[in-house]
């Protein structure tokens, strides 16, 4: 590369003014090679050979390169990717959940649930005891917390606890919910990072009158959906998967509830060899397919309901967006885990960076795309546990990378 630089004598005028305020190894080297490729040019001038003196200005630029590398500069030529600098550090724990108001954080910590301002003030513990309190959700009305009180490893109990007076109910009576497939965690969140693991697993309905949730088995896993008043009656059940069932994104393709809440959008591959997007009603078994395409995985919605965001692999791998009032389809990015915002602008989701490294181990990074525009930018470092939510007003992103809570603001 360098011999061609130096030998090149057509190089475009804007490509000979660059900015160095702070130049990088690659950049050094194009300066570097331009100050002497024309001093190779002008070598007419002189009464030397002009093929002797481009191999010592080949030598030099070589030379010099190394030295600016490696004994001046020390520099990475591949840096890390860098987050947005308005990320900040919320308080200790994993599994956030922000309230409906969008003053108020639930989240887990050391297998308790604890609630706290946005802000990281006013922090409360909500239960305790021997058991593993996970995942926890808002209820809709705001006056209560719903969670996974962990019990034999892959399997749980729904619960819900009042935050103000810190009485624990039990919801799911008569199931337990499934929290992980043999040693894989649904939620992605139990120190697994394979991505087929980052559905949800479970979710109250837009009124809080219902809950949904993972039940089954490695075989055959359904999606239950029971009344969140306590007496944990059945409502529905609805087949996501059965294990000899091909599913291109793994068997966990995840759901989630179409406002007001009578209505649920599940991935599931059991009626076909691969995975659709269906809508079924509480209280029936019919389940209606939504579109044509297929591969479906991560499905979210609008706040409103009207559009209806999915990862799909359907002639164009990519993430979709259905517009119901119009039944229009838009396409923009969305890798792993992808999540449409509530106000139907963006979709958040992991993507790798390999940091111009083709020999590093990726690191994960959480990017933003514009549904509009489909412009996207890295706005927050991350791990692969799986684990942000929007807040109400989508302006922000908390994300659980490690054991702490982040507030990412979003392109705005």
């Amino acid at each position: 590369m360098l011999f061609c630089l130096a030998q090149s004598s057509k190089v475009p005028k804007e490509e000979q003014v660059v900015a160095i305020d702070e130049p990088g190894p690659i950049l050094r080297i194009h300066v570097i090679a331009e100050i002497l490729r024309n001093a190779y040019v002008n070598t007419n001038k002189l009464f030397f050979n002009r093929r002797i003196m481009g191999k010592y200005i080949i030598a030099a630029a070589l030379l010099l390169t190394a030295l600016f590398e490696g004994c001046l500069l020390n520099e990475d030529p591949y840096p890390p990717p860098v987050e947005n600098t308005g990320v900040q550090e919320i308080t200790a724990g994993m599994y956030p959940s922000v309230s409906p108001d969008g003053k108020k954080l639930s989240f887990s910590r050391n297998g308790a649930i604890y609630i706290c301002d946005t802000s990281g003030m006013n922090t409360v513990q909500l239960t305790s005891g021997v058991f593993n309190d996970i995942m926890p959700q808002w209820k809709p009305n705001g006056g209560s917390v719903g969670f996974i009180r962990q019990g034999n490893g892959a399997y749980g109990l729904l619960m819900n606890v009042d935050t103000a007076q810190k009485f624990v109910m039990t919801v799911s009576i008569h199931d337990s919910v499934l929290c992980r497939t043999g040693t894989k965690s649904l939620s992605g969140y139990m120190n697994n990072n394979t991505e087929r693991n980052s559905a949800p697993v479970w979710g109250w309905s837009p009124s809080g009158e219902y809950a949904a949730f993972y039940k089954g088995n490695d075989t055959s896993t359904q999606l239950a959906v029971i009344r969140s008043d306590g007496t944990g009656k059945r409502m529905g059940t609805y087949p996501l998967f059965r294990s000899q069932r091909y599913d291109y994104f793994g068997n966990t393709s995840g759901f989630c509830w179409l406002p007001p809440g009578n209505n649920i959008i599940i991935a599931s591959s059991v009626l076909t060899d691969t995975s659709f997007l269906y809508v079924v009603s509480v209280g029936s078994d019919s389940m209606v397919r939504m579109t044509e395409k297929k591969h479906i995985a991560y499905p979210t919605c609008s706040a409103d309901g009207r559009y209806i965001g999915f990862r799909s692999y359907y002639s164009v791998y990519g993430y979709y967006i259905l517009d119901r009032q119009t039944g229009f389809f838009s396409s923009t990015g969305g890798a792993y885990s992808p999540k449409l915002s509530p106000n139907g602008k963006y979709v958040v989701s992991y993507s790798y960076s390999y940091s111009g490294n083709p020999d590093a181990y990726p690191s994960s990074v959480l990017v933003c795309a514009n549904v509009s525009t489909g412009m996207s930018s890295t706005i927050a470092l991350s791990d692969w546990d799986y684990s942000f939510v929007f807040d109400p007003s989508s302006r922000y992103v908390y994300l659980s990378r490690g054991t702490i809570i982040r507030r990412v603001p979003l392109p705005q």
